[in-house]
């Protein structure tokens, strides 16, 4: 993810880029080996010689324009200047003078690019009131606000007074209305109007296509500003802004497409600033410090004054501690712009993506005292302050953003959220403050308190370090209003967060019974809390994650994402990063499943560190972290390591720590390659299994057909090979899983118990297999370890009352009234049918456990619903008079 694009200041960029390419489509397409056709390609280096040729053989104004366009659209800035001086000398053609103004500010040349736009404004026509506008946003790039707002002001009466304005007067009207949004968010809306207009009078303007996409972009509306930069490529296949615009678009919904369509954008265009700033940005959140800075200097070398990169560098330095570089790179921003709140609310972002949440605020805080205008500042003061779990004065600073730009999807996601949230209840324990939603209720908050405080007393003792509390932890019942909390916008795939000592997280409500283990998702956001604190924020991301999951794994069996076959095959398919380049995998995944084959890399590398140094091996990391010690210096000094030995190392411990996986995964691999597979096919699969001894697959499959045939004795040897190859599988649909299945059905209860055992070590969020070995227990009469599957099962799932009353039952029966106190409260906040009847069983159950001013509530609470009930009388009366419940 890379922040918010800001429509307004790439406003400018967008006729740099396109220079004249409407006159250009028009003066050369002259058939297909035309260069409009080349263009259209995307073949610039012909289309430029084909020009070039051109002007030779007819040199003129038309010709000119054609050549220098398409050298500003590549990227060749150098080569259009020099063209267009020798061009324009002499001469008040405007289009020249707007292409030569256009060239000049791409290279940051402001004062002599105002002159020329100057110049060229005194005439008439689309390239007048362009080059009108564009002295407008100069005005703007120096910190001169009123007096652009003023220039743009008068574009309106342009509008108002005229019946037959072109497209690209249209353009230039939009663009300037656009500007004015800023002090009346409605004329937004006109902008986007006299943008259609502009396009519905020459659909060919690609210029006014683009600088739609980006105000479309601006205010989150994905859907339309892909349409839009789409809509250009359709005309010209390689064209870079469009390219750039996608690649933005793309980072905002967290898809995996972003680099490649950055990396496309560069290649045809080289020195596109605006997409050497983003690829930077990007970089940065995979903390590849190196390669941030170099394209920083690529974009600076360009153009000296494009702030924005100032901006990423300043973050740069901030996320390193270089506190003296980060103030002097602001005052040199601030020498060209001393209002640029833009600055600040880039460098905000960016140390907010580097979870550097209090230091975002405080950036946004000066970007509103340069700016009392600048609403994404507030916005990202607001965002972080809820962050940081401030939600009043964090609210108070999104309502000040949304007025001011109400069109903000972000803004009004957030605040429709913190709507909602207002109706959360609140549970709190000692260290820890739940918030969960009232249909949750306490129902999943006893729970909730129970694994945090439990999570909060062992990570503190294993790390000697404790947060503050509260830890504030949120629990959303829809995945939807998570990914708001998290990132503002919806359709982010994730489980939970840390933000430090605000955690949040799905609810187990929004993800059912298959597979998600909340308690171990809230088990890896409080290691986070843990890690991030201890470091002061500084700890890489790759090694938070694989740390929290390392933990996850500690805390019980079965918890945690594991190595699965389809990891190990990614793996030797060379599909997976190294872990020296592990944090890339987070924020630049290649593919949808890498980032979370990442998390399980991470949790290995920690696995094998451990094993080979010692616990005392990372928690020497951690504080070569705080200490803001280089990660790469990091694992040389307390690993004594290179980075190379570093990845070598642990490839050569992963191969032989797994190798019953990477096995299976070969084997997968090579069968992947054979073309269609027929599972059904009894004597196929008997052939295989006999041909690939590691083919966990084929003997799943073998025993599938086995079962469903009802041999289920022939079933039980292929499943045991399949388990033998790789032990460790944590696939629910595994060996042991179907193994306990056979057993059952052959009625062998103790072997049935043995294969779920082992399955469920694997894969503990498999929500029905803990309830059959709850079943099997009970069979055996085995109540303490029926109630540790009943436990797992909740931990998974707590909303079904049964699995409740049966916890409850064997609480009683091994004679935890404690455990059977939480499991009847558990009950009420269900709202079971017969309430009075739970408030009794309750009572019961308090008095058991020594609560008798409880018991009385409760008995009371389950008269005050059916006054005539018998039991409950007796009960309330027996409490009265101090006896005991009379064994029950």
């Amino acid at each position: 993810m890379t922040g918010r694009p800001r429509a307004r200041f790439l406003l400018l960029l967008f006729g740099l880029l396109l220079g004249g390419c409407v006159g250009s489509d028009r003066a050369t397409a002259q058939g297909p080996e035309g260069a409009a056709a080349l263009l259209q390609e995307g073949n610039y280096d012909e289309a430029i010689s084909l020009l070039e040729r051109e002007r030779a053989a007819a040199p003129g104004p038309q010709s000119t324009r054609a050549l220098a366009s398409v050298f500003l659209e590549a990227g060749r800035y150098d080569d259009a200047e020099a063209l267009l001086r020798d061009a324009s000398e002499g001469t008040d053609d405007a289009e020249l003078q707007l292409l030569l103004g256009r060239s000049l500010l791409q290279r940051g040349h402001l004062d002599e690019a105002d002159r020329v736009f100057a110049a060229a404004a005194a005439g008439t026509g689309g390239a007048a009131l362009l080059a009108e506008m564009h002295r407008g946003e100069i005005l703007l790039r120096r910190g001169e606000r009123e007096a652009a707002l003023a220039l743009f002001d008068r574009f309106i009466d342009v509008y108002n007074n005229s019946s037959s304005l072109g497209s690209r007067e249209l353009q230039a009207v939009a663009a300037a209305v656009a500007h004015l949004g800023i002090t009346n968010p409605a004329l937004y809306q006109d902008a986007l109007m006299a943008y259609d207009e502009a396009i519905a009078a020459d659909p060919e303007n690609l210029e006014a296509h683009l600088e739609l996409g980006f105000l479309f972009l601006e205010r989150y509306n994905i859907p339309d500003a892909i349409a839009s930069f789409r809509e250009v490529l359709r005309r010209r296949s390689r064209q870079p802004m469009a390219l750039y615009g996608l690649a933005e678009a793309a980072y905002l919904e967290g898809s995996e497409e972003g680099a490649p369509l950055l990396d496309e954008a560069l290649s045809a265009n080289p020195n596109l600033v605006p997409a050497l700033i983003l690829r930077a940005r990007s970089q940065l959140g995979a903390e590849e410090v190196e390669a941030t800075e170099r394209d920083l200097a690529s974009a600076l070398d360009v153009d000296p004054t494009a702030t924005q990169a100032l901006a990423v560098l300043a973050a740069t330095r901030l996320l390193q501690g270089e506190t003296e570089d980060f103030e002097s790179i602001v005052d040199r921003a601030l020498r060209m712009n001393p209002r640029d709140a833009a600055f600040f609310v880039t460098a905000g972002e960016l140390a907010s993506r580097g979870r550097f949440y209090e230091e975002a605020a405080e950036l946004a805080v000066k970007g509103i005292g340069l700016d009392t205008l600048a609403w994404d500042a507030y916005g990202t003061l607001g965002m972080n302050l809820l962050r940081l779990g401030a939600m009043e004065e964090g609210r108070a600073n999104l309502e000040i953003a949304f007025d001011g730009d109400p069109y903000n999807v972000w803004y009004k996601n957030t605040l429709d959220l913190l709507d909602t949230m207002e109706g959360f209840e609140s549970y709190s324990s000692d260290r820890i403050r739940v918030y969960v939603d009232p249909e949750d209720g306490e129902g999943l908050a006893l729970y909730m308190l129970d694994v945090a405080e439990r999570a909060y007393a062992e990570l503190a003792e294993r790390y000697g370090y404790a947060p503050t509390p509260p830890i504030r932890v949120e629990a959303f019942r829809r995945s939807g209003d998570f990914s708001v909390r998290t990132f503002g916008l919806t359709g982010i795939g994730a489980l939970g967060v840390s933000f430090g000592n605000v955690l949040a997280m799905d609810s187990p409500a929004a993800r059912g019974t298959e597979g998600f283990h909340w308690a171990s998702t809230l088990w890896h956001e409080m290691a986070h809390a843990f890690h991030l604190g201890m470091t002061d924020h500084r700890v890489p991301r790759w090694f938070s994650e694989g740390l929290a999951v390392h933990e996850e794994r500690r805390a019980g069996p079965g918890w945690g994402m594991r190595p699965s076959i389809p990891f190990f095959a990614a793996y030797e398919e060379g599909e997976l990063r190294s872990p020296s380049e592990l944090s890339q995998s987070f924020v630049r995944p290649r593919s949808p499943d890498e980032v979370g084959f990442a998390y399980i890399m991470g949790s290995l590398v920690m696995l094998w560190i451990e094993e080979e140094w010692g616990a005392d091996a990372i928690l020497g990391m951690l504080e070569g972290y705080r200490n803001r010690t280089s990660p790469d210096e990091v694992i040389r000094s307390r690993l004594d390591l290179s980075l190379a030995e570093f990845d070598r190392g642990f490839d050569a411990w992963l191969r032989d720590r797994y190798s019953g996986g990477f096995a299976a995964a070969r084997a997968a691999l090579e069968l992947r390659e054979t073309g269609p597979q027929q599972r059904g096919d009894v004597d196929w699969l008997r052939e295989r299994v006999a041909q690939a001894p590691n083919d966990v697959e084929a003997r799943i499959a073998l025993a599938a057909v086995h079962f469903d045939e009802e041999r289920y004795r022939e079933a039980i040897a292929p499943l045991l090979e399949a388990r033998d190859i790789f032990p460790e599988n944590p696939d629910p649909r595994g060996p042991n899983r179907f193994l306990a299945e056979v057993y059952r059905e052959l009625g062998d209860s103790d072997a049935a118990v043995e294969a779920l055992v082992e399955h469920l070590a694997q894969a503990a969020g498999d929500y029905r297999a803990q309830l059959l070995l709850a079943d099997l227990f009970e069979e055996r009469n085995d109540s303490e370890r029926a109630v540790g599957a009943l436990e797992e099962a909740i931990n998974v799932y707590p909303f079904e009352i049964p699995v409740h009353e049966r916890l409850a039952l064997l609480y009683r029966e091994i004679g935890n009234a404690g455990g059977e106190v939480r499991e009847r409260k558990a009950i009420l906040a269900l709202d079971p049918v017969d309430r009075a009847g739970a408030l009794y069983e309750l009572a019961l159950a308090q008095l058991r456990d020594g609560d008798r001013g409880g018991a009385r509530t409760s008995v009371m609470g389950a008269l005050e619903l059916a006054p005539r009930f018998p039991e409950a009388q007796d009960l309330l009366l027996e409490i009265m008079q101090g006896g005991a419940p009379n064994g029950r």
